[in-house]
Order: structure tokens, then C-alpha cells, then sequence
């Protein structure tokens, strides 16, 4: 039986699966540091392609930090939802009792606070500035009161609105008082602000798109010699994007590291107003700080996804033009 030495050495110079892999990645780090080494020949004009998507990344990522910061403050307000039970007068302390048990076995409600007649008259005298006046009262005036605190899962508005309705009618309660209203426009302030940060974040999104898609172009264009002579001796489209692909993952890297720098220097000059009006004001509200890791790490990867979108778009339609004649 005889058999085709060509066949033999085909069969011995065919690669293996592990070469295959080595040699994959062999070329992908040789782009990778190329491209590299190509913007660090023009520092000036990366470093304004990277200050450019930086601030247009920026913008966003501050934003949704402050609207962090309000949120957090708003849920420290937990006076804003709890509801305030006022008891008949006629309760007896058994009845009382019962009651709540009953509150605290609620799943909708994590904390049953109790202020008894003398706890709320005291009080009221504190702070109405009637001291001297309810001290000629013969009897106590003030109900029992029951301070009711709803949980996390049930602290949207309407939620708590329907639970304040259902502890009103329940046995021994006399009224049930809740500033529904001030919860409402806090809470669509917090909405407006989040609808207002996807709006300005997909129109940067864009500007970063165009941005980045313009600077590739260019780059196309200078090398358009030399892509005609890579589809002359049969480059493959794939082979010709790469380092452009690259080239769009380094802008949006740089763009990204100059935009959490930014962040991060706009909320340390904005976080020493904000402590001198927390030590005006004795609270631990409006706390402002760096941005945390978590965040870093998303900043950096949305800003290297889109310039690797934006470097595709570009390439994909920049190469559709250029075509050997």
C-alpha cells in the first residue's frame, strides 16, 4: 500500500490546537502593546482624544454619584413614612398590647414604637412651647401613640399610603397620620433626577460614539495605502480591524481613567461645602465621598465597551468604502 509523501507532510506541518491557541494570542498582545506604542508616539492629540471622552464621561458618573448621595439622605428621613397611630382614649392595656402584637407580626412592618400618655404629654410640652399652659390641665389630653415603621420592600409611597389605611381601621385606633405628601415629592425628585441622568448619559453615550468613530476614521484614512495593499495580498476584514478595534479600547481606557479622576476631584471640592453645612446642621446627612472601587470598575468598563463599539462602527463602515479597484 502505497502513500502520498505530500499527504505525510501535510499531516506533520498541520498545527496542533494548543499552537493554535499560543499563536492566537501571541498576535492579539503584539496589537494590543502596537497600538499602544502608536498613540504614545502623539501624546498631545491622545491625551485631548482621552481629556474629551473623559469629560463626557464624567458628566454622568457625577451625577449619578450626587443622586446617590440624595437617596441615601432621603432614606436616613425614616420620620418621612413612619406612620403615627393616635389610640382611643377608652383603650384598656390589654387591648393595647394585643394591638401590637399584632402590628409587629405585619410583614410589612419592621418596627412598633410606643409612647404612652405621660411619654407624649412631656413631649408635647418640650416642644409646642405650651409648657406653662397644659401644667393648669387637669387630666392628660393625649392619647397612647403607637409609631409604626414599614419595612424597606414596602416604602414606596403608595405602599405605605394603603398600609396607613389599613392600620386606621383597625380596633383601637382612633387615627392614623402619615405626611404622605412630603414622601411623594421626594420620592418623584429622586425619579426625575434618575430620568434626567439616562437622558444626559445616552446622549454622551453618542458624543462618545462620535467622538471615537471620527478619531478611528482618520486613522483609516491615513492608513488607506495600506489596507488596499492587505486586501490586495488577501487580508481578511478581520485581520485589518484589529488594531483599529484596539486602538478604540485604549481611547475608551484613557477616556475612562481621566473621567473617574474628574469625579473624584469635582466631589472632594463639592464634599467641603457640603461638611461645613453638616456641622451647621449636627447631622450625618449629605456625606460625600470618593468614588467607591464598584463604581470605578463600571466607569472604566462602560467607557472601554463603547470605544470599542464606537471603533467598530467606524472600521465596519470605513472599510465598505475602501476596496481595491
Amino acid at each position: 500500500m502505497s502513500v502520498d509523501k505530500s499527504q505525510i507532510s501535510l499531516r506533520q506541518t498541520q498545527p496542533n490546537l494548543l499552537t493554535l491557541i499560543k499563536s492566537f494570542f501571541i498576535r492579539h498582545l503584539q496589537v494590543f502593546f502596537y497600538t499602544l506604542g502608536q498613540l504614545s508616539k502623539t501624546p498631545f492629540s491622545t491625551l485631548l482624544t482621552s481629556a474629551s471622552l473623559g469629560i463626557a464621561l464624567a458628566l454622568p458618573a457625577g451625577l449619578n454619584e450626587l443622586l446617590i448621595t440624595v437617596q441615601e439622605a432621603g432614606s436616613d428621613f425614616t420620620q418621612v413614612n413612619k406612620i403615627s397611630l393616635f389610640l382611643k382614649k377608652d383603650i384598656s392595656s390589654k387591648q393595647l398590647e394585643q394591638l401590637q402584637q399584632q402590628l409587629k407580626k405585619m410583614p410589612e412592618i419592621v418596627h412598633v414604637e410606643h409612647i404612652n400618655e405621660q411619654q407624649a404629654l412631656d413631649e408635647f410640652k418640650q416642644h409646642s412651647g405650651f409648657g406653662d399652659a397644659l401644667t393648669a390641665l387637669e387630666d392628660n389630653p393625649l392619647p397612647h401613640l403607637l409609631i409604626v415603621e414599614p419595612s424597606l420592600s414596602y416604602s414606596d409611597p403608595l405602599q405605605v399610603e394603603q398600609l396607613s389605611n389599613t392600620l386606621k381601621k383597625l380596633p383601637g385606633v382612633d387615627l392614623a397620620q402619615l405626611d404622605i405628601k412630603w414622601l411623594k415629592r421626594l420620592f418623584s425628585i429622586i425619579e426625575i433626577g434618575k430620568t434626567g441622568i439616562l437622558v444626559v448619559t445616552g446622549l454622551l453615550a453618542m458624543a462618545v460614539l462620535l467622538i471615537i468613530g471620527n478619531t478611528i476614521r482618520l486613522a483609516i484614512e491615513n492608513r488607506r495605502s495600506e489596507i488596499l495593499i492587505m486586501k490586495l495580498i488577501g487580508g481578511t476584514n478581520s485581520f485589518i480591524c484589529r488594531p483599529f478595534l484596539y486602538l478604540g479600547f485604549w481611547y475608551g481606557f484613557l477616556g475612562g481613567i481621566v473621567a473617574i479622576i474628574l469625579v473624584d476631584i469635582s466631589l472632594y471640592i463639592v464634599s467641603r461645602p457640603m461638611l461645613q453645612l453638616r456641622e451647621l446642621y449636627q447631622t450625618e446627612l449629605f456625606n460625600i465621598s470618593l468614588m467607591s472601587y464598584t463604581h470605578n470598575l463600571q466607569v472604566l468598563s462602560s467607557a472601554i465597551l463603547l470605544g470599542l463599539l464606537g471603533a467598530w462602527l467606524a472600521v465596519r463602515w470605513q472599510l465598505r468604502l475602501i476596496e481595491p479597484t
